[in-house]
């Protein structure tokens, strides 16, 4: 995460060295050491996109199904609470779910050619004062090239080691410029492929025959450090070590152009909002629609205004606080924690708190119980013959609220008693005015999008 927040605050930096050092080609790395730390800062800002991506869609899937829950286990004058945020944490959860998914293909295939370079550089400037070094000429984008390699091409050369030092967070972003051409350039003595073979107690050199075989060997040799190289010859046995390979200047073009779209993908797994955050719904309209339909006024009038959140202001701050979100997690969260729920556990049902659920099946086994429970309601409450002006009376004990209660057909607030009871003279007598689904028909009115989200 410090290399991420490192990087955005870099690319961000306004000064005038680093805007200099931007409108210039940066310069080739001077070293295979130079080349291979930037791959490794390469390397280490896609890999930390990836872990933030899994950490996030980790917390998301714990978060909304915990208010997915609650929505449907609460008690009816909490619903209108946590119903809203149900349905938006489970449709932004959904949509980072979808994204990550989509982005994580590219910045996963670009890490597998980073790696390639980067095993390659390492392998390279290992001490090799006994080893043998060819130079390989030609060669297609990403391939290993396919020739022989006879004792006259084969020469003996030292190379040092590179420093053991992580790379460093304070790098400049100019280094590593996705949205430029030349994102790695390398020195033009690096450019050509190049091959080393360790023979034992033969000096005949290494001969390559097959570019599949070569490309399959050296893979091996940087994924297990040693691999068997394949000769035509008969001396195969003798001929055991490590092939390491540098970016042709084919392979150097295609490397380049991948850079671009791997650092979109990655900004896109980086791109996330954070369901637990009140701003992640109050800077949503689909939110302040759910949030209105819950409102005796939403509920009879079938327009959205346009000033939506000032019309909605006293309702939001009460039941989420103000809008810094300060007292968000206070109103929410804690008290979708503390929601009521039935899971079944080894053929027994047991009685717990939301938070008190272990995750995973029991999750699931809560959310599964709550939502077929919703079910059976709206299902009994759609049976119910209201349009044909028969009263409503099963329903009007169930009410606790005395809006809902005014609201419903056939029904009545007793003040004294503090109940909601039947009230003869209170009848609809036809289908249009009617509402069969139960508490929860205002979501069906206004957003069965949402509503679609709660039932999954």
């Amino acid at each position: 995460m410090q290399q991420t927040l490192v990087f955005v605050a870099l690319t961000l930096s306004g000064t005038a060295a680093h805007a200099a050092k931007q409108t210039n080609d940066r310069a080739a790395c001077t070293s295979a050491c130079d080349c291979l730390t930037r791959v490794e800062q390469l390397r280490n800002y896609l890999q930390n996109a990836l872990k933030t991506a899994r950490s996030n869609i980790e917390s998301d899937s714990k978060l909304e199904t915990k208010a997915l829950i609650a929505a449907a286990a609460a008690p009816k004058e909490q619903k209108a609470v946590l119903g809203p945020i149900a349905a938006v944490a489970h449709a932004a959860a959904k949509n980072y779910r979808e994204k990550v998914a989509a982005s994580a293909h590219t910045v996963e295939k670009h890490l597998v050619l980073l790696a390639t370079i980067s095993h390659a550089y390492d392998a390279l400037n290992h001490n090799t004062e006994k080893a043998k070094v060819v130079q390989v000429a030609g060669g297609g984008a990403n391939n290993f090239h396919s020739a022989a390699i006879t004792d006259n091409s084969v020469t003996t050369t030292t190379r040092t080691v590179c420093p053991q030092k992580e790379p460093s967070d304070t790098y400049e972003v100019s280094e590593l410029d996705f949205d430029k051409e030349q994102a790695i350039d390398f020195p033009t003595e690096f450019i050509n492929f190049e091959a080393r073979c360790h023979n034992t107690g033969d000096n005949s050199g290494c001969t390559v025959t097959s570019t599949d075989v070569f490309e399959v060997t050296a893979q091996r040799a940087f994924a297990k450090g040693q691999a068997e190289t394949t000769t035509a010859s008969n001396h195969a046995a003798k001929r055991t070590g490590y092939i390491a390979t540098r970016p042709s200047n084919v392979s150097k073009d295609a490397i380049q152009k991948q850079h671009k779209p791997a650092f979109s993908a990655a900004a896109q797994l980086l791109h996330h909002s954070d369901i637990k955050n009140y701003n992640t719904y109050i800077n949503n309209p689909e939110f302040l629609k759910l949030v209105y339909a819950t409102t005796e006024e939403g509920q009879n009038n079938p327009v959205f205004p346009t000033d939506l959140e000032t019309k909605l202001k006293a309702i939001l701050e009460s039941r989420y606080g103000p809008t810094d979100g300060s007292k968000f997690d206070q109103k929410v969260w804690q008290q979708i924690d503390s929601v009521p729920t039935t899971f079944f556990e080894a053929n027994s049902a047991k009685q717990t708190t939301i938070s008190k659920l272990a995750g995973g099946e029991q999750f699931s086994a809560a959310l599964g119980l709550a939502l077929a429970k919703k079910e059976s309601r709206n299902a009994h409450c759609a049976t119910t013959p209201s349009q044909t002006g028969v009263k409503e009376k099963s329903q009007c004990t169930d009410i606790n609220d005395k809006t809902e209660c005014g609201n419903k057909n056939g029904c009545k607030y007793n003040d004294k008693d503090s109940k909601c009871e039947e009230d003869p003279a209170k009848t609809t007598t036809t289908a249009a005015t009617t509402n069969t689904t139960g508490s929860n028909s205002v979501l069906t009115k206004k957003a069965p999008l949402f509503l679609a989200f709660l039932l999954l």
